[in-house]
């Protein structure tokens, strides 16, 4: 099990992938931000500003998938091509969403197989309200944009 772009290295050195994690897991939630509960408390607009930044920059490399491309290739030594495939080849799925019911699901398969022995509850960890006060002020900033209404749906599916 390797992240992106490991994968694509391997395939362009000639081997072969076995199966992606989105073919038995559509759209798991992976790399998530965390922060202690005092910490956003104390700078609760930082981390809606924060959101905002990575919505705005999901839409960018939504709407600009070669000059994205660009833009990693100055920070990550990867030849162009391999990049490339890793972030526009839709095997894996990077979204600023919390994807909080993905999570959810992601622990209890931790629990499940033992990986992990706690009674903690997830759900009083995650703090999906940055992310949505975040994503209905640009929505409300940009009524006409699609982009927007399509997160909202995205939302609705994965936190609501």
């Amino acid at each position: 099990m390797v992240w992106t772009p490991y994968m694509e290295l391997a395939e362009s050195q000639g081997l072969r992938v076995v199966l992606y994690t989105g073919d038995f897991y559509p759209k798991h939630p992976c790399c998530r931000i965390a922060v202690l509960t005092d910490e956003l408390t104390a700078n609760r607009d930082t981390y809606v500003r924060f959101d905002k930044a990575l919505i705005e920059s999901y839409k960018w490399l939504s709407e600009n998938p070669d000059a994205s491309v660009d833009v990693v290739g100055k920070y990550v030594n990867v030849d162009r091509s391999v990049l490339k495939d890793a972030m526009t080849n839709g095997k894996t799925y990077n979204s600023p969403d919390p994807n909080a019911k993905g999570i959810d699901k992601i622990y209890s398969m931790m629990k499940n197989m033992n990986y992990i022995n706690t009674t903690v509850s997830i759900d009083d960890h995650i703090d999906k309200t940055v992310y949505k006060q975040a994503l209905d002020d640009l929505t409300r900033a940009n009524p006409g944009d699609q982009f927007y209404q399509n997160q909202q749906t995205v939302y609705q599916t994965l936190d609501g």
